[in-house]
């Protein structure tokens, strides 16, 4: 079956017609139980919904949210008497792949941001007006947003897959195998750190917070980095334990002339994710 954007279209027209209830549910529920939750986080945070904790806890309900709903959307393929009706349409694999990516990782999260934000902007007014917090809107970055982008879409292709390759509790293996892997690079990556800068650097180790004099026998610390990835940067960071002390730093990172490798294994990883949510579908397809 020939590459269709008019059958992709039947799709999406399907897909809302069928789960229209759920849509307006989610409507109502997702900016109710974030809005909750930012509440809570008001009442028991230090100096309330900073704008510090505003990015993370929106992030993170992004994440989950859109966790569940790809699990939910890939669920359907899955070859169960009750999914036979997701299972026969006329439709190829790549279209039914296409299809439902565009919901999870383009469509969802749009809608997400669209019923949260306003809740967001009630609940900072709600923290500074009637709660008494001195707090103001987290800022959008441009950055952050394409961070939070690029991490995204591979955690939802890797989901993808999962769901499509197990039987039954897919989410929860999902998120084992999730945690699994962070754990293990987390490790390797200090265990490299270690092996190679662990040995030049003030202190026990390079990826760890330590404390102690300099020449002048002022408190400073080494403040281990946090990098947009793995493997790639560590620094050095002297900092004192009172205002005004300002130390040396250094960074250790990938040299600029192979700052495209971190780029090209993204893609990779990328298309490979795809192709192997393709080949699922299409292992299922009747």
């Amino acid at each position: 079956m020939e590459f269709s954007l008019k059958r992709i279209g039947l799709l999406i027209r399907l897909q809302w017609i069928e789960n229209q209830k759920f849509y307006a549910w989610a409507m109502l529920g997702i900016p109710v139980l974030m809005g909750a939750i930012l509440i809570i986080s008001s009442l028991i945070m230090p100096g309330g919904l900073t704008d510090e904790n505003q990015g993370p806890i929106f992030i993170a309900g992004l994440f989950f949210s859109s966790w569940i709903f790809n699990s939910l959307v890939f669920g359907k393929y899955k070859s169960r008497p009750d999914n036979l009706k997701s299972l026969s349409l006329p439709a190829s694999a790549a279209e039914k792949t296409a299809c439902s990516l565009l919901f999870t990782l383009v469509l969802f999260p749009v809608f997400f941001c669209l019923v949260t934000y306003p809740m967001l902007l009630l609940i900072v007014y709600i923290d500074t007006e009637l709660i008494g917090n001195i707090n103001s809107l987290v800022e959008i970055r441009r950055d952050y947003v394409l961070i939070s982008i690029a991490i995204l879409i591979p955690l939802l292709l890797l989901n993808s897959v999962i769901t499509l390759s197990v039987r039954k509790y897919a989410f929860f293996k999902a998120l084992a195998i999730l945690i699994a892997a962070f754990v293990t690079l987390n490790f390797l990556n200090g265990l490299i750190i270690n092996t190679y800068l662990g040995n030049q650097v003030p202190g026990p180790s390079a990826s760890s917070r330590a404390a102690f004099k300099d020449l002048e026998l002022n408190n400073v610390q080494i403040q281990p980095g946090v990098s947009s990835s793995l493997f790639s940067q560590w620094s050095l960071e002297l900092r004192a334990n009172y205002p005004g002390y300002t130390g040396p730093s250094a960074w250790v990172k990938m040299p600029e002339y192979n700052e495209w490798l971190p780029v090209v294994l993204y893609y990779v990883l990328g298309l490979l994710l795809f192709r192997c949510v393709y080949l699922k579908i299409r292992e299922t397809t009747i």
